[in-house]
């Protein structure tokens, strides 16, 4: 059986792997830093272990390979760069020592990457990548490497190089199991937006929208509250990208603000009370905010194809006024949600209908802005 060593089994979401056998009992304090995921203190006893070890051992590329990934986890990347030129050194033949020259090859070129993110070592990362893809099974610096590179396409904005990354890392993820399927929700999030991006198909509109139906789910599936809030942030991250393809434009007015739907009638969902949509509306104490001063929308890659999104918390007092104004998120990015926040303090609630015991003071009330394009 080929094998690439212990982190192909690492469970990230945890960020603990761990060195272990008799023949690694001398690196104790290492693996007890791992273990509690201090991955500063495990880098520095990597740093102080290495040059005490036999370097005849046969488990040597293994051992700087995990040196190398805790470093990289504790962003020095001068030790896992090191470490990594160390774990290539191997010079065993046959399809499981490949298999281990290609994964320090991706820990090698992921820390170069981390250290100075630009198109060369993005390039020579994606390349370990496609190397490494030959190899079966799951391992933890493949996944880390990769979900930077998606982290920075995706960030970016660049479409063709954010395809690329997240196909790489729908095909990574998928390997590691149920674990990742969080992480394979938002990477099949940025593939689908990236191919609308690049085609203007609404096929990859429908496959965002079921995207969000399956994080919705997960939401009122899950075993806990607790276990349901991972995937929140993540469904109100497609939502935004699905809702932001509609760039139907408006004669009157350059923002739209997104009202939910009501909740069905029924049991109250885990999904509606998490997301904070909203209990069955009261017809008589409807409220509106009104946007004083509306904003531009900004120019980003791909505003031909989406729209500006953002999410907003806050809070409304008596006298209809919004504070302690929260990002939940942002299309193109939750950055650029921070620069309306100055004027969403200018707006007001206003009254639509209403009755004596109505009050216009609301603690987390969630507002949706879309920045709609100007006529074409």
């Amino acid at each position: 059986m080929r094998a690439i060593g212990a982190l192909r089994a690492i469970a990230l979401a945890a960020c603990v792997g761990l060195l272990a056998g008799p023949s690694l009992a001398d690196i104790k304090s290492f693996n007890a830093a791992v273990k509690a995921g201090n991955f500063k203190v495990a880098a520095a006893e990597a740093v102080a272990t290495w040059p005490t070890l036999t370097k005849a051992r046969k488990d040597l590329a293994i051992i700087a390979r995990e040196f190398g990934f805790a470093a990289m986890m504790a962003q020095d990347f001068k030790a896992a760069r090191m470490f990594a030129a160390e774990a290539m050194k191997e010079t065993g033949a046959g399809a499981d020592a490949d298999d281990s020259r290609a994964l320090s090859a991706v820990l090698l070129r992921a820390a170069e990457f981390r250290a100075a993110p630009d198109d060369y070592t993005r390039e020579t990362l994606m390349a370990a990548l496609r190397v490494r893809e030959s190899a079966p099974g799951f391992d933890g610096i493949t996944f880390v490497a990769v979900q930077a590179l998606v982290d920075h396409d995706f960030g970016w904005l660049h479409w063709k190089e954010a395809l690329e990354s997240s196909t790489a890392a729908v095909k990574i993820a998928s390997a590691g199991g149920p674990s990742y399927r969080l992480s394979l929700m938002r990477f099949e999030m940025v593939q689908a937006a990236a191919l609308y991006a690049a085609s203007g198909d609404k096929q990859h509109v429908d496959k965002l929208k079921a995207l969000a139906r399956r994080a919705k789910d997960e939401i009122d599936n899950a075993a806990s509250d607790e276990a349901a809030a991972r995937f929140v942030q993540v469904y109100r991250e497609i939502g935004l990208w699905a809702e932001a393809t509609d760039l139907e434009p408006s004669p009157k007015v350059a923002v739209a603000i997104i009202t939910p739907p009501p909740p069905a009638p029924g049991p109250e969902l885990r999904s509606i009370r998490l997301l904070k949509s909203g209990p069955k509306r009261d017809e008589t104490c409807k409220r509106k905010l009104d946007p004083q001063y509306p904003p531009f929308p900004p120019q980003f890659r791909g505003s031909d194809k989406f729209a500006a999104m953002y999410s907003y918390a806050m809070d409304i007092d008596d006298s209809g006024r919004p504070s302690n104004i929260r990002v939940l998120a942002g299309v193109p990015n939750s950055a650029t949600a921070k620069y309306v926040i100055d004027l969403l303090k200018e707006w007001s609630m206003e009254r639509e209908t209403w009755a004596d015991r109505c009050s216009l003071a609301q603690k987390d009330y969630i507002l949706t802005l879309k920045l709609l394009p100007p006529p074409r």
